[in-house]
């Protein structure tokens, strides 16, 4: 689903209003197929728990490629147990409007992160750890067999900052897992086909052996094949951990262009705008820049922008064939990137990109628990300050005593 992360009431949904067991608390993410909202489940003697419930518009309901797509991904996303995944927990139908319903991360997508950086390039150790983290998910997924032991041929296929939230201590988790090869369906007589829709795309393309695949996308992050309606493996979803690797290292998107076509025109076509050995070292105009500049780029490691430049390779044949090699090379290019403990690092850089805003919505979803419940807050829901946001009142207080502010 394209998100647009916001916070606020919905159209149709409100704060209050209750699909099932869950009662809505906040909208958090809204797009082209459906909305995202906090909520919450709520038990006898005061027991309640947050949840992520996800809701496809209900005027898709007469669609079924919109009902399969949307069940299936519930499906398959309940199926992948791993801790850099966000897990389906319960699915349902109410009064016409179907529903899954997510573990709950307090987090915030590395869309926002990377908005919020101002195109100022991530620490290498710390960009390389999130990419592993990435690759580990798509591992899982691209790994995911049935109960019989027999492939599922999950593809992800919009592997972009918004479907990628890290929590308050470092931690990906990978959302979205909608797509799969569905080998037993016989749609080949569709025609390849795109449509642009806010940098999203649409398609419908020919699938291996005969089958196909009904997918929509974030242009600036999908694979040449995937562009050209040519069918698609997991090498398409490594091709998106390149872009965004790009992205992170050099604080640019490698295709860049002025809107989704051209986009899409330079990434199947044209090389990057630039070697990362090129990245720019940010700028640091005005007293409160000073303060949060990183300091120049470090030197990237020729291991890593080969491996990038490898990533990005227009043949899907030329890139590494599974995300378990690529978190292999990670490691051997960036001493460290499997390691746990440097998602503290992660944690670090974001909260000084971040600053202030990850705090803000927590106190959006508190005031918004608070509201549905005038006076009797839930106390499990009193999130202690995010790690990102309390290492940003310790760089704060270092600066300010260093500066003499």
């Amino acid at each position: 689903m394209g998100h647009t992360f916001h916070v606020g009431g919905g159209g149709r949904f409100f704060p209050g209003f209750s699909l099932g067991r869950y009662e809505f608390v906040l909208r958090v993410a809204a797009g082209e197929t459906g909305e995202v909202w906090a909520g919450r489940l709520r038990r006898e003697h005061g027991f309640q728990k947050l949840f992520a419930i996800k809701v496809l518009h209900p005027e898709l309901s007469p669609d079924p490629d919109a009902v399969r797509m949307f069940l299936e991904e519930a499906a398959l996303a309940a199926r992948i147990r791993h801790p850099n995944v966000v897990p389906v927990v319960d699915l349902g139908e109410e009064g016409g409007t179907l529903f899954y319903v997510m573990e709950w991360v307090s987090g915030e997508p590395l869309s926002a992160v990377l908005r919020a950086a101002r195109r100022r390039p991530a620490p290498v150790l710390a960009a390389a750890r999130l990419a592993y983290q990435i690759c580990a998910a798509l591992d899982a997924a691209h790994e995911l067999r049935d109960e019989v032991g027999n492939p599922r041929e999950l593809l992800h296929y919009d592997v972009s900052p918004d479907n990628v939230l890290i929590t308050s201590e470092g931690l990906v988790r990978l959302v979205d897992f909608g797509i799969a090869k569905f080998e037993e369906e016989r749609l080949s007589e569709r025609r390849p086909s795109l449509r642009g829709d806010g940098g999203r795309v649409f398609a419908a393309a020919a699938g291996g052996e005969g089958g196909a695949l009904l997918f929509r996308s974030s242009a600036p992050y999908m694979a040449p094949e995937h562009i050209r309606g040519q069918p698609c493996d997991r090498r398409a979803d490594l091709f998106g951990v390149g872009v965004l690797l790009y992205e992170l290292l050099s604080g640019a998107h490698p295709f860049q262009a002025d809107d989704s076509e051209s986009t899409m025109t330079h990434i199947a076509s044209e090389r990057p705008a630039a070697p990362l050995s090129s990245r720019a070292v940010p700028s640091r105009r005005g007293f409160a820049e000073r303060l949060s500049a990183a300091p120049p780029p470090e030197p990237i490691p020729p291991a890593l922008d080969r491996l990038v430049s490898e990533a990005l390779a227009k043949s899907p044949t030329a890139r590494t064939a599974t995300a378990a090699q690529l978190m292999r090379a990670l490691e051997e290019a960036v001493p460290g990137a499997a390691h746990p403990g440097n998602d503290a690092l992660v944690a670090g850089w974001i909260g000084q990109v971040l600053g202030n805003a990850s705090h803000l919505r927590t106190q959006q979803l508190r005031a918004a628990l608070e509201s549905l419940d005038p006076g009797g807050g839930p106390a499990d829901e009193a999130e202690p300050l995010p790690a990102w946001r309390r290492w940003a009142q310790a760089a704060w207080a270092f600066g300010a005593a260093v500066l003499g502010v």
